[in-house]
């Protein structure tokens, strides 16, 4: 949010010969004021939008983790770190999370039936995020087959807006997977079918020419 203007009419002002010569001066100064205030407004904002994007670049979140059922929070908070540190274990990242904790209130009846909160990570840097992505990549299947949990799932934390259309591709994803039958994925914010992926791995790296390509993001459609 930016406050875009707050200041005084002082041209109306002007015309007016009821205003006496002492208040046109009070209300000019009140007029900078309030553009000084303005500007400090606009740089609160900037300050804490660009703290949150930091942070965003260093977290990830993690769906899918079984969440403890103590009836202390304290204990269901320590479960949760201590499940935290065992991931980042199982990635092979050698870090520790600065903070971790779940998304939304604590519903005990909801936990009994196994739908879980997801997990906010802070990690110490934005290296750690990618990181823990990449190892994701190469190690979702064992860890999935290891814990017996084929719900698990990890990904870069995300904006409101970013949300909202990760959710809209899911919905159409899940609607193309219905109505055709067909492998439909989510493969760099589109909608594709699996095996149209190498043939446009294939375009990208002739485009891409003698430069590195980045690794693209190929995900799988997930209900949840």
């Amino acid at each position: 949010m930016e406050v875009t203007s707050m200041s005084l009419d002082i041209g109306t002002l002007d015309d007016d010969p009821n205003i006496s010569p002492a208040a046109r001066v009070i209300i000019s100064r009140l007029n900078d004021l309030l553009k000084i205030a303005v500007s400090l407004v606009n740089n609160s904002v900037s300050d804490i939008d660009y703290a949150a994007e930091i942070e965003r670049r260093r977290s990830v979140v993690i769906t899918g983790l079984p969440e403890n059922q103590s009836e202390t929070p304290s204990a269901r908070a320590i479960s949760d770190n201590n499940a935290v540190t065992g991931f980042l274990d199982q990635l092979g990242v050698e870090t520790r999370s600065v903070v971790c904790y779940r998304m939304g209130w604590y519903n005990k009846v909801r936990a009994t039936n196994g739908a879980c909160r997801p997990i906010k990570v802070v990690l110490p840097a934005s290296s750690f995020q990618r990181t823990c992505l990449h190892q994701w990549k190469k190690k979702a299947l064992d860890i999935r087959r290891h814990l017996d949990n084929k719900r698990l799932n990890i990904r870069e934390s995300l904006t409101q807006e970013q949300l909202k259309e990760r959710r809209e591709l899911q919905a159409g994803c899940a609607e193309k997977r219905k109505e055709t039958s067909a492998d439909w994925i989510i493969y760099n914010g589109m909608i594709l079918l699996r095996s149209e992926i190498k043939e446009r791995r294939m375009n990208e790296e002739n485009l891409s020419g003698p430069f590195p390509r980045t690794e693209s993001m190929l995900t799988r459609h997930q209900k949840n």
